[in-house]
């Protein structure tokens, strides 16, 4: 008799790989169904909630394949990355990357973007909460710690870059409007991606904004933050620029912590 660990083993790859069929012997052939009908049925129901958890999590990539191109990728990233949790919050985790090792969706445009912008946004919502520094907190920071100070970031607070009108094409999926044509930009744009009083935002970045975002994320002293937006913009814009930055920062809530 096989041991419970070899039955599960067996019973996982009858589920995903269709025909192999190695735990048929150990199911009870008992009523109406025959054990072969019984593993379909079962086969069958997983696969389907799989399925179903994808569609939930990238309703934007959904509406940009469509419907019969979406379950093409559905059924073969169900194949190749079987879900390993307890939770099905995880399970579509790697549908960018799988999207962007296969050609035929990588050369469609924003199919990959779109995804991995999804599942930052589903990151965003779930991060652990932290608290979050006020602009009265600022306001009470003394003018001679200003050099040194180091900020923390919100833990849902994110960077990524697109290459194609992404969110805008998301934004369409959302409202339920007709898709604007796919385009790509004149050059990659830094994106933020967050969450505020329980709604996920995201923003474009302007250069120097993604300068001083990249400068604080790399746990640099304010000062250091204005050293490298001085190599963007002139040195004697830096010091309004810079406060005018941070206090949008902290006004949308994407600092946690000052030190």
């Amino acid at each position: 008799m096989k041991s419970l660990s070899n039955l599960q083993h067996d019973f996982l790859c009858d589920l995903l790989e269709d025909g192999a069929h190695s735990v048929l012997p150990a199911i009870s052939p008992t009523g109406s169904a025959r054990p072969d009908k019984q593993l379909a049925i079962y086969a069958n129901s997983y696969r389907q909630r799989l399925n179903e958890v994808l569609r939930l999590d990238y309703p934007g990539l959904l509406k940009l394949l469509g419907n019969d191109a979406f379950e093409a990728v559905a059924d073969t990233y169900i194949t190749a990355y079987p879900s390993r949790y307890h939770s099905l919050r995880d399970f579509g985790a790697w549908l960018s990357v799988f999207l962007n090792n296969q050609q035929e969706y990588r050369d469609i445009p924003a199919c990959v973007e779109m995804a991995n912008f999804e599942w930052h946004l589903g990151l965003a919502f779930d991060a652990s909460d932290d608290p979050l520094v006020t602009i009265e907190t600022m306001d009470n920071i003394p003018n001679s710690s200003w050099p040194d100070l180091r900020f923390t970031f919100h833990n849902s607070v994110q960077e990524i870059e697109f290459s194609w009108n992404t969110p805008e094409l998301w934004q369409a999926c959302k409202t339920d409007t007709s898709l604007p044509e796919p385009k790509s930009c004149t050059r990659p744009v830094s994106w933020l991606i967050w969450r505020q009083n329980l709604k996920v935002q995201f923003r474009s970045l302007e250069k120097d904004e993604t300068v001083l975002f990249n400068s604080a994320k790399k746990g640099n002293t304010f000062e250091e933050m204005c050293e490298a937006l001085c190599t963007f913009i002139a040195p004697e814009n830096v010091p309004i620029r810079a406060a005018s930055l941070l206090k949008r920062w902290v006004s949308d809530g994407l600092i946690s912590r000052v030190m």
